[in-house]
């Protein structure tokens, strides 16, 4: 049987999925694999162990997979899909195609059609392609100066929040959750977190911001602009590629609008005023998905 893998490479997790032609057979989940984030060594590790697993899952091996995609943060760059691919060359001997994260996404919420997907996990990005083929992005740049809306700066904003709050001497709901949330015992403690190298896992408070954000004002504040700036991205891309107010699909795709009601609202509600009508929906499959769809592609192409 000729199998097919389709790879999600984020900066938390890696999603895996394999099937043949027609089927999803087997999905699996490993550690983070964004190169720009995490290194080489560690996105080799999670890829190595996340395609021996799926295999074992599906109870065949790597020399059958025939093609594979792989859609990973910061693939846009050159040095980065040469990575990537010679990870998965040294594992499979089949075709393959490594891309944004954005493309593979894309595939999975909009199946080649037109229109455009936003991505909010632990980055954030906007990226369309309209009827005629062409592409624009905005956002993903990396987290020290873009990844608006991401989970990582809605971790970064709950840091900020509670250091202002402290400097009131004001204890918060968001402040004690993050103090559990990374085990710290003072604020302290949070500043040198905060301004440590490596850098922090910020995208890790996302889920202390969502479990205070019916007590606490500041934590639901980030969580609606957080949603306003995604759709501030979403909007840049939707001018570039339609110069007409025509209604234009757009599919919000990430664990940060998977998860937040609020989020998705604050992006739905951003447009009202903007004389733009898109067509919002929360993407129903996963951008692992999208790369599966991808990796058949390049098989069925060739005929």
């Amino acid at each position: 049987m000729d199998y097919f893998l389709g790879i999600d490479g984020g900066g938390t997790k890696t999603m895996f999925v394999l099937g043949d032609f027609a089927h999803l057979i087997a999905t699996e989940t490993a550690a983070g694999s964004n190169v720009v984030r995490l290194g080489e060594q560690k996105a080799r590790i999670a890829i190595e162990k996340g395609v021996r697993s799926v295999c074992r899952k599906a109870g065949t091996q790597a020399e059958h997979i025939v093609a594979v995609c792989a859609g990973v943060g910061g693939a846009a760059q050159d040095s980065t899909r040469v990575q990537i691919t010679k990870i998965l060359a040294e594992m499979i001997p089949g075709k393959i195609l490594v891309v944004g994260d954005m493309v593979v996404a894309h595939e999975a919420a909009l199946e080649g059609g037109p229109g455009i997907v936003v991505i909010a996990g632990t980055g954030s990005i906007a990226y369309g392609r309209n009827e005629s083929g062409g592409t624009a992005r905005a956002g993903g740049w990396g987290y020290m100066i873009s990844d608006e809306g991401s989970g990582h700066w809605i971790g970064l904003q709950a840091v900020a929040a509670i250091a202002r709050a402290m400097e009131s001497n004001a204890r918060t709901e968001l402040g004690d959750r993050v103090h559990q949330e990374w085990q710290l015992k003072s604020f302290d403690d949070l500043i040198l977190r905060a301004n440590a190298s490596p850098v922090a896992d910020f995208a890790g408070l996302f889920p202390a911001v969502l479990a205070t954000e019916g007590k606490d004002p500041d934590a639901r504040e980030i969580l609606e602009e957080a949603g306003t700036q995604l759709a501030a991205l979403a909007e840049s891309v939707y001018r570039r590629l339609w110069r007409d107010n025509r209604r234009v699909n757009i599919a919000m795709s990430g664990g940060v609008f998977q998860n937040s009601q609020t989020v998705r609202q604050a992006f739905c509600d951003a447009w009202e005023g903007t004389g733009l009508k898109p067509h919002i929906r929360l993407s129903q499959k996963t951008p692992a998905e999208g790369a599966l769809l991808l990796a058949r592609k390049l098989v069925s192409t060739d005929g």
